[in-house]
Formats: C-alpha cells, structure tokens, sequence
C-alpha cells in the first residue's frame, strides 16, 4: 500500500503526476477521520491504479484552502488535474468505489 502524506510543497506535484488522485483530508483530534483512515488504507491497497494521499489540514492549511475544505473528513477524486468528486463525513468502502467508477 503507497499512500502519500500529502503537504502543502507536494500537492501540486502529487496531482500533476498521476493520472488519478485521491486525497483524504483530515485532523488528528477529528473522531469520524480516525473512524475514515483505515477505510482509506484499504482502499489504495484495492486500487493501485489510484494514488492516495492523506493531508493533515492542520499542518497543511494552502492545501485545505486550496480544495475549499470546510468539514472533516473531506474526500477528493481529481482526475487528470481536475476534481470531478468529493464527500464530506464518514465515507464507506462502498462510496469510495461508487466515486473512483464513474
């Protein structure tokens, strides 16, 4: 499993290199992205096709700012460069995959 901490320096190297992006965005003292973090784990594992990355939005604000993130967690699909998908709250591996068929 290769998930990318995603920072404020690599995001828009992160995106522009691959062709499908996911980006988990979330806070240490936030209980539903503890819940999400291993949902997320098993997901890259199942879609390597996918680069995954997890951005802590305390460490990372330009990031958060930068994807108009209000609520945790946020989830982002960007593919080729362009969001096409995101969802706010506690998502299931049933949703994740719902986004990245589209």
């Amino acid at each position: 499993m290769n998930i990318t901490e995603i920072t404020n320096k690599n995001v828009n190297d992160f995106i522009a290199n691959n062709e499908s992006v996911l980006i988990d965005f979330h806070a240490t003292w936030c209980g539903p992205c503890r819940a999400m973090s291993p949902i997320i784990d098993k997901f890259a594992e199942e879609h390597p096709e996918i680069a995954v990355g997890k951005c802590d939005v305390e460490d990372n604000e330009e990031v958060a700012e930068m994807f108009g993130v209000r609520n945790l967690p946020f989830i982002v699909l960007i593919k080729n460069g362009e969001p096409i998908d995101s969802k706010v709250g506690l998502q299931n591996e049933k949703t994740l995959n719902e986004m990245v068929c589209q």
